[in-house]
């Protein structure tokens, strides 16, 4: 699996994401792309992070592997164009910290891996 982190330039500096479990995956991470740098840098993404990028029906149109969004915040993705592409999409708890954004997402996204999903919208 591919993972990218769209806008990790939103962490402040030191933030980092632990680890996976899993013992094969690719992980970028860009400071802040924008919605044309995501069709051309994560057209091989299969999980895509976004802390407060938007994922509009016409830039997940270009991510045509793409399985998991990870929204940072409610209102990130479009959820229509999402279900209807079959893409699972997960929204973090409110109130969490950066360290904690990055634990909970690092395991979201092993969970998915594994074939279970948490914090589901569809």
């Amino acid at each position: 699996m591919n993972i990218t982190v769209v806008d990790n330039g939103r962490f402040p500096e030191g933030v980092e994401f632990p680890m996976l479990k899993a013992a094969k995956y690719g992980w970028q991470e860009f400071a802040q792309l924008t919605p044309e740098q995501i069709g051309e840098n994560c057209w091989r993404t299969h999980i895509i992070v976004t802390l407060g990028t938007e994922l509009t029906a016409e830039v997940l149109e270009k991510l045509p592997l793409l399985k998991l969004v990870i929204e940072g915040r409610e209102g990130l993705v479009d959820l229509a164009a999402a279900a209807a592409r079959g893409i699972v999409v997960s929204r973090m708890p409110d109130g969490l910290g950066c360290s904690h954004f990055c634990q909970e997402a690092a395991g979201t996204i092993d969970d998915f891996m594994a074939g279970k999903v948490r914090h589901r919208l569809i």
